[in-house]
């Protein structure tokens, strides 16, 4: 089973939660971060998994939509058979 996570940021790292979706995740299979965002490239280092990243100033502000549709290329594209996140607000929108 692949699995994707999706890895809320702010204010220049990666919420706790997300990170411990993801690292959750990882214990049980097949996993992969997303980190959507402007200025977000260098936040994957520290996710301790492989991270997609779609790092663009179009994706500064958080608004669901734009993160749904990174989401649905990477399901699309790379087979995902599973999508996690933590819980949060703009989580819950995009989910």
């Amino acid at each position: 089973m692949k699995t994707l996570v999706f890895l809320e940021h702010h204010e220049g790292a990666i919420q706790k939660g997300s990170l411990g979706v993801l690292a959750k995740a990882a214990s049980v299979g097949d996993v992969a971060g997303v980190l959507v965002g402007s200025g977000v490239r260098s936040l994957a280092e520290s996710a301790g998994a492989p991270v997609y990243v779609a790092d663009d100033e179009r994706l500064a502000a958080p608004l669901p939509q734009p993160r749904v549709d990174v989401l649905a290329k990477l399901v699309r594209d790379e087979g995902f058979d599973t999508v996690l996140f933590a819980q949060s607000v703009l989580a819950a929108d995009v989910a």
